[in-house]
């Protein structure tokens, strides 16, 4: 409607399309400008269109608030057990998508004494994914639900490793 209303002389504004959900060629193909957040989506929508309304604009990550720190400090402000290690993933946490299924499936076939920490947004289907995953997992679960982003810093800085499991990550950070 934007577009629409700029052509017929309503505004002088471009309207531009974030794409951070990796939306699918025809639906971006609607817009007129689209601004990619990676290398690898602005290259394949590239591919399929007119390049020249399209331009990247990447994440960025604040390295100087994102940095080791004290990783015993870390996990007693967020009340997470001190020994053992610690796996970490951060995203919204559901299933398809970020497969935080798939990683909680993985987990429960460790045989190491070490706790699987998942942080992240809540959306429709995470009641039904945590049940799920406490029923397979017991205490070896954390979940840190919709923390706010001053504390990622420290969620972060607990963990041993960290792990992402989408296979097409537009907007991971």
């Amino acid at each position: 409607l934007l577009q629409r209303a700029g052509r017929a002389g309503w505004h002088p504004s471009k309207v531009i399309f974030a794409n951070g959900t990796a939306e699918p060629v025809e639906m971006l193909s609607r817009f007129e400008h689209v601004q990619e957040l990676s290398p690898h989506s602005f290259a394949e929508h590239a591919k399929m269109r007119d390049p020249r309304g399209l331009f990247m604009v990447p994440n960025s990550v604040d390295v100087h608030r994102f940095a080791p720190g004290d990783r015993s400090l870390a996990r007693r402000q967020l009340g997470l057990p001190a020994a053992g290690p610690i796996v970490l993933s951060v995203g919204a946490i559901k299933g398809p998508r970020k497969r935080m299924d798939w990683l909680i499936r993985e987990f429960a076939r460790l045989s190491v004494d070490a706790r699987l920490v998942i942080a992240g947004a809540v959306e429709r289907e995470t009641e039904a994914l945590i049940t799920w995953a406490k029923d397979l997992l017991g205490d070896r679960l954390v979940i840190l639900a919709n923390r706010n982003h001053q504390e990622m810093p420290l969620v972060y800085q607990a963990a041993d490793v960290f792990v992402l499991c989408a296979i097409d990550e537009v907007f991971g950070i």
